[in-house]
This record gives C-alpha cells, sequence and structure tokens, in this order.
C-alpha cells in the first residue's frame, strides 16, 4: 500500500526547494526547467495509473460484497445500500487510499501548470535585473 500522504510532502519539499531561484542559479535553473517539468508529468502519469487501479481494486471489492449480498437472499439493491457499502469498515482502506491518491493527482497537475509558467517568471527576472543593470550602470 504506498503512502500517498509521505509522497506528497516529498514532492512538496522537493519542489519548494528547486524553485528557490536567484541569479547565481538562474542560468541552471532555465536549463533544468523544460525536464523538470517533465519529471512531474511522469509523476503525474504514475499517479493516475495508481488512482485507476485503486478505482478498479474498489469496484471488484463492491461487486463481491453485492454478489454476497445477492448470494444470501433477495435483496433490493438502491442507492442507500451502494452508500452503505461504500461507507463500510471494509472500504475504509481503499477510499482513504483513493482520497489521498486523488489529492496527489490534483496537486500534480497543478505542479505542472506552476512549472509551465516557471520559464516566463525566470524571463521576467532576466529582464528586471537587466534593466537594473542598465539604470545603476553596473
Amino acid at each position: 500500500m504506498k503512502d500517498y500522504e509521505k509522497e506528497y510532502e516529498r514532492l512538496k519539499k522537493d519542489t519548494a526547494e528547486w524553485c528557490s531561484i536567484d541569479l547565481r542559479n538562474i542560468g541552471d535553473k532555465t536549463k533544468q526547467a523544460i525536464g523538470r517539468k517533465q519529471w512531474i508529468v511522469a509523476r503525474l502519469f504514475d499517479t493516475k495509473r495508481d488512482l485507476f487501479k485503486l478505482q478498479k481494486e474498489k469496484d471488484l471489492l463492491k461487486k463481491s460484497v453485492l454478489e454476497r449480498l445477492i448470494e444470501n437472499g433477495p435483496v433490493n439493491i438502491d442507492k442507500s445500500i451502494l452508500k452503505s457499502i461504500d461507507d463500510s469498515p471494509e472500504f475504509s482502506a481503499i477510499n482513504e487510499q483513493i482520497r489521498d491518491c486523488q489529492f496527489l493527482v490534483d496537486y500534480l497537475e497543478y505542479s505542472v501548470k506552476q512549472y509551465t509558467y516557471i520559464a516566463q517568471d525566470i524571463k521576467n527576472i532576466l529582464t528586471a535585473h537587466s534593466l537594473q543593470t542598465e539604470e545603476y550602470g553596473g
């Protein structure tokens, strides 16, 4: 069972460290930005694959519970029955995994967007620095 909360914390820390840009490392960060975005996209697809697997696992678990109910006698399966199955202790672990995984997917999707804007931010920093250097003759 993968710990998506721990993975989120690791990625958040890693991203915060990577995004600390100053004039000493701006050239390196510029060169790394595209590769970094691709790395995040790869993590996003891995995590989405995990989410689909978890959802499939939950569907199979739900199917087995419904089959057991049907075997034990006539049951009127409606939305309330399905909701009570989803809320049962048997489903708590998988539901938590799905929530944590979905949160990580959302975070990674947001991160991809942020890395898209980093190139523009770097350009703005370089332009501001260039203007400042020209203004002060340095």
